[in-house]
């Protein structure tokens, strides 16, 4: 899994280029707070090819809402891909 800083970190320059935020280049690592997470738009620009899904939790995050749908959501998008 890659976090907000993660993704900053990897892919500064082309998010600057998509939503004109400044990378910030220093040396250190980024925090969580530096990095505001981006749209669903832009993830799918920077993020190599492949099945993407979001879900909700439930129960004060110890449960995925709907996992069984997602699971076969992302394996039916996975296997579309390979087909291709």
């Amino acid at each position: 899994t890659l976090s907000w800083a993660d993704i900053y970190q990897k892919y500064g320059n082309e998010i600057e280029a998509i939503e004109g935020r400044k990378n910030n280049d220093d040396e250190h690592d980024l925090l969580e707070e530096d990095c505001p997470p981006l749209d669903s738009s832009s993830l799918l620009q920077l993020l190599p090819r492949g099945a993407y899904t979001t879900c909700r939790t439930v129960c004060n995050g110890t449960q995925v809402y709907q996992f069984d749908y997602h699971v076969k959501r992302l394996a039916l998008s996975a296997r579309s891909i390979l087909e291709v």
